[in-house]
């Protein structure tokens, strides 16, 4: 089985491509008698036993070098760089999980102890695929936000949210006004650029784009992407402004044509009788 080693405080990837040894003999074996290892791969240890002396790691029989952080709580409460073959190591905290890497990638992360370390089932690819999906739910619920606000304000302009993308993109006389208010409410969170959406009116329009979701998530109200926004069907494109005001008085129009058959159909009944 595969993991993405993944050190949270700073944002660095330890290991894409990890092997958790699960069984005792995959344990026993570990990395001896292997070759190399190479830069992203990885080996992740679970001990059946608590306790420092009894989560000692060796190196016998290894032809490289290795780095070695030892885990505890999804915390990092030891290291040891560059562990050279035919040595012992006791570790200083008693750990639940030790991910063997090769040498230098602790220095490279700079990771150290304290740092908060995640251990991600699958690859790497699983762990921006969730990434991916997530960012995507956050930017079109941020969409379904701007309209709602923005058709309060009565300014004039158009929205869509590209599923494609995973991008919203803002038109229209008035979409100046809606970024700058985007960007002074998101701050960093979002970045705005210029773009292009053949679908809206003004084929010049604002680009949105989400960079930090859990932020998002936060300044709208929501912790986290919920099962309601995954399954939801993706929504049309979102329009106010002119569009809105054109079919306010459409509806207006056809209100004023009912109440005139109405009128007509109760003349006509005051006739029979």
């Amino acid at each position: 089985m595969k993991a993405a080693v993944i050190n949270r405080s700073k944002g660095t990837v330890l290991a894409h491509s990890a092997e958790i040894a699960e069984s005792f003999l995959a344990r026993l074996r570990g990395l001896m008698f292997r070759r190399r290892l190479e830069e992203g791969e990885g080996l992740i240890l679970k001990p059946p036993y608590r306790g420092r002396r009894r989560c000692a790691i060796h190196t016998f029989f290894m032809r490289f070098p290795i780095d070695v952080v030892f885990l505890a709580d999804g915390e990092v409460v030891d290291v040891v760089e560059r562990l050279k073959p035919w040595r012992v190591y006791v570790p200083e905290e008693p750990p639940e999980e030790i991910v063997e890497l090769p040498a230098g990638i602790v220095s490279a992360t700079d990771t150290e102890v304290g740092d908060s370390v995640e251990v991600v089932a699958g690859d790497l690819e699983s762990e921006l695929a969730v990434r991916i999906l997530n960012r995507k739910l956050v930017t079109r619920k941020l969409a379904q936000v701007i309209m709602r606000a923005v058709a309060k304000s009565g300014l004039q302009g158009e929205v869509f949210y590209n599923k494609d993308t995973g991008c919203i993109h803002i038109s229209g006389e008035d979409k100046y006004i809606v970024a700058d208010t985007i960007k002074e409410t998101f701050g960093d969170s979002v970045e705005i650029v210029e773009g292009r959406a053949k679908i809206l009116s003004d084929d010049h329009s604002l680009v949105v784009i989400v960079k930090d979701a859990h932020s998002v998530l936060e300044k709208i109200g929501i912790s986290r992407p919920g099962g309601e926004l995954m399954y939801r069907k993706e929504p049309k494109p979102v329009r106010w402004g002119k569009q809105r005001e054109k079919g306010a008085d459409d509806g207006s129009e056809q209100a004023e044509e009912g109440d005139r058959n109405e009128g007509e159909g109760r003349t006509r009944h005051r006739g029979r009788t």
